[in-house]
């Protein structure tokens, strides 16, 4: 996998959606990432799971979309769950200190919410 690999699914469960995330969501993805958020918003998700097990780096603006879909998604009574990020990721998160808009979940506990929601 190159540096510059990016790639994203979206599945819909119930009312919300499981976001999986693979490779570096970086400059090159920008695009991509800008599409992604309004699939993702379109559907007004009450609850969206983001899977980052596959992700191996975050840029600013990447981040800038999640925040943009925790946010909407905030506003209409949902919830964003982040599971499953590598350490150097889940640092990129803590650091920008956004567990009030997203909750960050170990790849244990992803496993167990898609499993629940059927999606695993």
């Amino acid at each position: 996998m190159s540096d510059q690999f990016f790639e994203s699914a979206v599945e819909a469960f119930g009312d919300g959606v499981v976001l999986r995330l693979r490779g570096a969501a970086g400059l090159p993805a920008q695009a991509d990432l800008e599409r992604l958020a309004t699939r993702v918003l379109s559907g007004r998700p009450k609850r969206v799971v983001v899977d980052a097990r596959e992700l191996t780096f975050i840029a600013s603006f990447a981040l800038g979309q999640l925040v943009s879909i925790a946010r909407r998604v905030q506003s209409d009574g949902g919830e964003v769950i982040v599971g499953g990020a590598a350490a150097t990721v889940a640092e990129v998160f803590e650091r920008s200190r956004l567990g009030g808009m997203m909750t960050l979940v170990s790849a244990g506990r992803l496993e167990e919410i898609l499993r629940d929601i059927g999606t695993a």
